[in-house]
């Protein structure tokens, strides 16, 4: 598979000339550069750059290999500096674990005693995408990741990305993205973001999508919904060759208004504006009860 490691790389890289262009529609050539000023991908292939581990006791090994000896363990959420060079294909080392192919990157980092010290990752074990946000308001921003799923894959059909929020290395959160491929093999760029005030002011929506040039050329885009305690899929869609879309309609809050009533918001996609940025449709739903006995009388606002 990496006999064609450069080109595979350069697909996936931030580049925008011709020789990318016509994988894409002409439609979504916009699209394309704007993707590609946002992810993260291209930190995963430049030297120097700040990676993060996305799996718990991770292993610094002292060679690119499963059986070399562990140099130590890495917490999850622990930033480690990429020492890789894409230009050297002979420093793009790749193993399968757990079912899934991915590169050796050499790596500097510190150890559990805090000293300094260098060794391989393997790529499954790094997060793909990443972004920073104080949900809280606290001034301790918690930390959100794309990576390769924890769960083993078992076929080629079975295509799994783990989204985590992570309190310093406590793990808030966690979801299966099915379907979303941010996999190596298949010169997968991953885009991770949190769209602040949506779909209304003091909320945020995460988006996790990629752009796929190495098996099929696919753009993927999955918006969540953070209510505080669990990531809510509210839309999926595959865009390019045949658009496809899973729009649900999901519930933000349910007020209590001083005349005794209840006031529920309900939103769903219905587009992007011009900075992609999604679009939601809302419903306000009141309830309110006759007397303590009788169902709640819907009535739509």
């Amino acid at each position: 598979m990496r006999a064609t490691t450069l080109t595979c790389l350069s697909m996936a890289l931030f580049l925008t000339g011709n020789a990318q262009q016509r994988f894409i529609a002409a439609d979504y050539t916009r699209y394309y550069d704007w993707f590609h000023e946002h992810a993260q991908t291209e930190l995963l292939y430049t030297p120097q750059a700040s990676l993060y581990i996305f799996e718990y006791e991770t292993p610094l090994m002292k060679e690119p290999c499963t059986d070399s000896e562990i140099v130590a363990h890495l917490s999850i959420g622990q930033k480690v500096k990429n020492l890789i060079s894409p230009a050297l294909e002979s420093s793009l080392n790749e193993d399968k674990i757990n079912g899934y192919d991915d590169l050796w990157y050499l790596v500097a980092t510190i150890n559990e005693e805090g000293a300094p010290v260098q060794g391989y990752v393997w790529g499954g074990f790094l997060a793909k995408g990443w972004a920073f946000f104080d949900f809280e308001k606290d001034e301790q921003p918690e930390m959100i990741m794309l990576g390769i799923s924890s769960r083993p894959r078992e076929n080629l059909e079975n295509i799994q990305a783990e989204i985590r929020i992570l309190r310093g290395t406590q793990l808030l959160a966690q979801v299966q993205v099915s379907g979303l491929c941010v996999f190596e093999e298949c010169a997968s760029s991953a885009l991770l973001r949190v769209i602040p005030d949506q779909p209304q002011i003091g909320r945020q929506i995460i988006e996790a999508s990629t752009l796929t040039v190495g098996c099929e050329v696919s753009i993927e885009k999955n918006y969540f919904y953070w209510d505080g305690l669990q990531l809510n899929r509210v839309m999926h869609g595959e865009f390019a060759f045949q658009p496809y879309q899973d729009i649900k309609t999901f519930m933000v809050e349910k007020k209590l208004k001083s005349d005794g009533t209840y006031e529920i918001s309900e939103y769903w996609f219905v587009g992007e504006d011009q900075f992609f940025n999604p679009i939601w449709k809302q419903k306000k739903t009141i309830l309110e009860k006759e007397d303590p006995n009788s169902q709640p009388i819907v009535k739509v606002k």
